[in-house]
């Protein structure tokens, strides 16, 4: 079956329908091309989520063995950041949470600061919170560059 575009072009139903918003320009319409190419892209996926199980997983055990809290802050920290890559929002503000409670330098405690303020606004929602959190910087580092952006944060949930 085939359908006629302008006028001229008879192009097939199959490649109209499977093919009209997945073929990037160049891409090869050849079946087997392009199976070889999603076969090497799902071999890196595969090798990259193994490898973010196993970044996990040595993060948590930092976080079970660190007894005097010298890296427990900062693995939460890491496990924030691998959240946020994979857009686990709620999971990204409580390791961040958590991450501040264990307790962090003030350059990684002013940062991770910041982004539990930009996911409590922009990712959940909760602008009042995130008020909180940009105030907190203010008051705690208020030479910071971050001290800058939460202020501006702040102006912007206000109006």
């Amino acid at each position: 079956m085939q359908r006629r575009l302008l006028g001229h072009l008879s192009i097939p139903w199959v490649v109209v329908f499977c093919c009209s918003g997945c073929v990037s320009r160049g891409a090869s319409l050849d079946p087997e091309v392009r199976w070889r190419q999603a076969e090497r892209r799902l071999g890196a996926v595969v090798e990259s989520l193994e490898d973010v199980r196993l970044l996990r997983n040595d993060y948590d055990a930092v976080i079970l063995l660190d007894r005097s809290g010298e890296f427990r802050g900062r693995a939460f920290l890491r496990l924030a950041e691998l959240d946020l890559a994979q857009k686990e929002y709620d999971s990204a503000r409580a390791n961040l949470e958590q991450a501040l409670r264990a307790g962090l330098e003030p350059p990684d405690q002013v940062a991770a600061l910041l982004l539990l303020g930009d996911i409590l606004e922009r990712r959940l929602g909760r602008p009042a919170e995130a008020g909180s959190v940009y105030r907190q910087i203010l008051h705690e580092h208020p030479r910071s560059d971050e001290a800058e952006v939460a202020r501006l944060r702040l102006e912007h949930l206000t109006r």
